[in-house]
């Protein structure tokens, strides 16, 4: 029996983790801060039907809310220049992305991160949430 036959009529969400198991960051990620706080306000956002939108994060507070990326990013670039902050895409199932480490070795330029949307404007090196733009 494969996967597909095993779930025959349950929602199979492939890849993905729901937003109240979201993990802590690294210790040592620039974004810590902005991450845990989207981590503890995800659930506030989803019920005030942000799902789907981006949400611009620095320190623990949330600049606004865009209907895409590049509205939330174009913000964080004029406001933030080389300063951490997080744009992340508010969903209930957050995806999980799987990467090598040699790709992670070879990312031109380092720096930007993004986890599902998330962008750091300082540069740093990738981290494990990090997936470049």
């Amino acid at each position: 029996m494969n996967a597909n036959e095993r779930n025959a009529g349950e929602a199979v969400f492939p890849e993905t983790i729901p937003y109240a198991e979201l993990p802590p960051p690294e210790p040592d990620s620039p974004l810590s801060r902005e991450w845990n706080f989207y981590r503890g306000e995800v659930g506030r956002l989803l019920k005030d039907g942000h799902e789907g939108q981006f949400v611009l994060i620095k320190g623990e507070q949330i600049i606004g809310i865009w209907g895409t990326r590049e509205e939330a990013k174009t913000v964080a670039l004029q406001k933030y220049l080389m300063q951490p902050c997080l744009i992340q895409q508010v969903r209930s199932r957050e995806p999980i992305v799987r990467m090598s480490a040699r790709f992670l070795t070879e990312l031109e330029p380092p720096g930007i991160l993004n986890r599902g949307g998330a962008l750091c404007t300082m540069p740093e090196p990738p981290s494990r949430h990090s997936v470049c733009n």
